[in-house]
């Protein structure tokens, strides 16, 4: 009896803790729709992407979500709005424990995914209505990943002019089994 008790109460668990990471893997969706809705806007009132005056405009920009760059979204601390018609880009919720939300890391403001990992973005500075795919050639060293890979590999290069994403659970960036994408 005290068998059959502690496999329902393991598989209870498990169930739960697959529960737990679908919601964590809809919470990062939602938050890099945001982002996402947040980039477009200030394309849309200042002309531009949020890409910083000094940012090399022969390649796509690859910049994490905090400050200086999460200043273009959210605005400086204490001021209303960055945007020209009083609007807030980006209105990130307070971290708890450096998760899911915006912290401070010294005098950078830092926006992270659950996993506490600020989200990263390729922006597209050569305006080439183009970017390059961070997926591409990646490491296929999960058999499951490199399967699919095999079936659907990859291109090169994406159609955006921004692609936004979570490293995942395993905060590695590189295997991709896990990332969390605005493409797919």
């Amino acid at each position: 009896m005290g068998v059959i008790v502690l496999i329902l109460y393991g598989l209870f668990n498990l169930q739960r803790g697959c529960v737990l990471l679908r919601d964590l893997y809809r919470q990062t969706k939602a938050q890099i729709s945001e982002i996402r809705a947040a980039i477009q806007m200030h394309e849309v009132e200042w002309n531009r992407l949020p890409i910083p005056q000094d940012a090399r405009r022969d390649q796509d920009l690859i910049v994490r979500t905090r400050d200086p760059f999460l200043t273009m979204l959210i605005g400086k601390e204490g001021a209303p709005s960055n945007s020209l018609h009083g609007l807030k880009l980006l209105e990130p919720p307070p971290a708890k424990n450096r998760q899911f939300g915006l912290w401070r890391d010294g005098t950078e403001r830092v926006l992270s995914d659950p996993w506490g990992e600020p989200y990263y973005i390729v922006l597209d500075a050569n305006v080439d209505s183009m970017v390059a795919n961070p997926e591409f050639g990646a490491d296929q060293s999960n058999y499951a990943y490199a399967a699919k890979c095999k079936a659907n590999p990859s291109p090169a290069t994406l159609p955006f002019n921004a692609l936004i994403y979570s490293s995942g659970p395993d905060r590695d960036p590189k295997t991709w089994q896990d990332n969390i994408c605005s493409w797919r």
